[in-house]
């Protein structure tokens, strides 16, 4: 689906600041990397970007907010240890979280994932406010742990705002199974954008497929800006009855009504919340 550009493509085994940079984590293009640091004996995450991939003034945005990223402290966000660039190239260091990531087969119960998402809102909710989007978020970006605890990972890493295709690809950019209308059309990208992928997510979680499954980049996009995804209710016969009263078609229109009306996270918390927990009880 994705294509890589020649200098990520060929960081596996090479220096890169102060890391050595091991394996892709994933899918290559994705731009994550174990790597290890000299005289360090734990591995962390380098999430890593070609600078000529980026934005104009994105470079220098990174580099101005690094410090604001290694003092991000919350309990559902993998916390970044150092940050910087190396002959063009981007970095950001994470903390490797303990963990599982959760399994794409639609094994996870409504409520679960109900709770998976509370703890991804309050996440984005602590760093929105805090200035830092994810702008990458996908299933791979959730860590489940002891006791139900979830950790995201990716917060602030350099990554492309907008999808770009390439000869029919999209190129380092944001996964176009997850993008936003707007990261599609290249119309400025807010804090909304993590709140679609989240939804993307979550739909994918609990139905075992993503709403969307072109078999190539222009059919993805084509189906998040024009068509609207299957019921989830139809995918999935455990999600309660009264979620049908929902209509499918709000998916594509989703990120657009949240830019226009202002909705944010607190508001889609405070909406949760108010879900009644009797539909969550088994019959």
């Amino acid at each position: 689906m994705t294509t890589t550009t020649g200098k990520l493509a060929e960081l596996t085994g090479q220096r890169l600041g102060p890391y050595q940079v091991g394996s892709p984590v994933g899918a290559e293009e994705r731009g994550v990397f174990l790597a290890r640091a000299e005289g360090a004996d734990v591995d962390v995450r380098l999430f890593v970007a070609d600078g000529d991939d980026l934005e104009n003034g994105q470079v220098d945005l990174f580099l101005r907010d690094a410090p604001k990223l290694t003092s991000l402290s919350h309990p559902t966000i993998a916390p970044a240890l150092d940050s910087g660039t190396d002959n063009g190239i981007l970095y950001l260091a994470q903390e490797v979280p303990k963990g599982e990531t959760l399994p794409l087969d639609g094994s996870l119960s409504v409520e679960m994932a109900l709770n998976v998402a509370r703890q991804a809102l309050d996440a984005f909710r602590f760093a929105h406010q805090n200035g830092v989007e994810h702008g990458g978020f996908d299933v791979e970006s959730i860590f489940l742990q002891d006791q139900n605890r979830v950790v995201i990972s990716g917060f602030g890493a350099p990554r492309p705002h907008w999808v770009r295709v390439v000869r029919g690809n999209a190129r380092w950019s944001p996964d176009v199974r997850y993008a936003a209308p707007e990261q599609i059309v290249g119309e400025p990208v807010i804090q909304a954008a993590d709140l679609y992928a989240l939804g993307v997510a979550m739909f994918g979680l609990l139905t075992g497929r993503l709403p969307f499954t072109g078999h190539n980049t222009p059919a993805l996009i084509y189906q998040h800006l024009e068509e609207a995804p299957e019921s989830i209710c139809k995918l999935n016969a455990s999600i309660p009855r009264p979620m049908i009263e929902y209509p499918s078609q709000r998916h594509r229109m989703v990120s657009r009504q949240l830019r226009q009306r202002g909705i944010h996270d607190a508001r889609v918390l405070e909406v949760m919340d108010r879900v009644p927990r009797e539909w969550f009880v088994p019959p």
